[in-house]
C-alpha cells in the first residue's frame, strides 16, 4: 500500500475512534430504513424457503439449509 494511502487510512480510523468516543461529532449522519421482506418475498412470490436460493445459496442443505428450516418454523 501507499504511503499516503495508508496515512488517509490511519487518519480516517483515528478519525472514527474519536467519534465513537464521543470527542468528535460525526460530519454526517446516515438513517437507513428497515427492509419489509414480507413484502418483497410477497411481490416476487417467493417463500422463505426459495428465497436463498434466488441470491445463490442452498437452502435443501449445506450452510443454510438450518436457517432455512428455522424460518419454515417460525
Amino acid at each position: 500500500m501507499k504511503q499516503e494511502l495508508f496515512d488517509e487510512l490511519v487518519a480516517s480510523v483515528r478519525e472514527g475512534g474519536a467519534i465513537l468516543r464521543g470527542e468528535v461529532a460525526p460530519s454526517r449522519r446516515f438513517t437507513v430504513k428497515p427492509t419489509d421482506v414480507k413484502r418483497i418475498r410477497a411481490n416476487y412470490k417467493l417463500s422463505n424457503l426459495t428465497t436463498p436460493d434466488r441470491s445463490g445459496n442452498n437452502s435443501a442443505g449445506g450452510k443454510f439449509g438450518k436457517t432455512c428450516q428455522v424460518w419454515r418454523d417460525l
